[in-house]
């Protein structure tokens, strides 16, 4: 008997680091943004991230 495959999961980010900035894509949401490589920037894409459990 054969199953239909189910997802493995429920969201991808791929994260881009240069020297000046990070860019960052989020699957779920089809969403892109790019954030400067500093305290701030790196704290303001924390706080856009949320759990998923």
């Amino acid at each position: 008997m054969h199953t239909k495959p189910t997802a493995l999961y429920a969201e991808i980010v791929g994260i881009d680091v240069c020297k000046d900035k990070i860019d960052v894509y989020e699957t779920k949401n089809n969403t892109y943004c790019t954030v400067s490589n500093d305290k701030k920037g790196i704290n303001s894409l924390l706080k856009s991230f949320k759990p998923t459990a």
